[in-house]
């Protein structure tokens, strides 16, 4: 929703800056769990699914990529991993946007982190799933390719860490926005500057009460 148009409709707005030093305590909170449940879930799965070595063409792309590469092969599937998760939120976010232009692919001025920018406020879940539905689907991806090559299985896995510690950044703002949303009621929000910055939207108490004010000054009893 354009963030004038929700003014307009008297929807109150606040803009706010949380604490650097809270966020960075419940980031670094969110991306331990994360790190430490995916070694425990990759550990049990070895013992749930078994490893297949047998020739197929998941197998022969991967064999290739790795033995031209070497170390460079498990950077490419990083950086088209993060790109495939960046034009996921990007197609995701511009479902809900009423503006197209209003989204873009950029890169998070002083943290140096890519990110998807939307200049519009969402409903907060529609801002839930543009973040979580491309972790859960690069996540699966790369889970899956752990258990395609078991000669691959360590370094697969090490990606898979590697999402795991990139993604809990927007996961951290998933979480504080549902706190948000629980403790405060709110109808819209705006990222602005990723979690360091949002813009919360209400609707008036006026306006979403217009009966109840006209029964008010009929001298009605409510």
């Amino acid at each position: 929703m354009i963030k004038n148009d929700l003014r307009e409709a008297g929807f109150s707005a606040e803009t706010r800056n949380p604490k650097q030093s809270k966020i960075n305590i419940i980031w670094a909170i969110i991306t331990m769990f994360m790190i430490i449940m995916t070694i425990l879930f990759m550990y049990m799965l070895t013992y749930i699914i078994p490893m297949k070595n047998d020739t197929n063409i998941f197998v022969v792309i991967i064999d290739g990529i790795m033995e031209s590469f070497s170390a460079i092969g498990y950077l490419i599937f990083l950086v088209l991993s993060v790109l495939l998760y960046l034009i996921l939120k990007f197609i995701i976010t511009t479902l809900f946007c009423y503006g197209k232009n209003n989204v873009k692919l950029k890169i998070l001025e002083k943290k140096g982190i890519p990110i998807c920018s939307c200049k519009e406020a969402l409903k907060v879940w529609q801002t839930i799933l543009v973040y979580c539905i491309p972790s859960v689907l690069i996540y699966i991806l790369i889970l899956l390719l752990c258990f395609v090559d078991s000669d691959y299985f360590v370094g697969f896995t090490m990606l898979l860490l590697f999402f795991a510690f990139y993604t809990s950044f927007d996961l951290t703002l998933v979480a504080y926005m549902l706190y948000i949303k629980f403790k405060e009621g709110i109808d819209y929000i705006s990222i602005d500057y990723h979690i360091y910055e949002y813009t919360l939207f209400r609707k008036s108490y006026v306006r979403a009460n217009k009966k109840a004010k006209k029964l008010l000054e009929k001298g009605v009893k409510l």
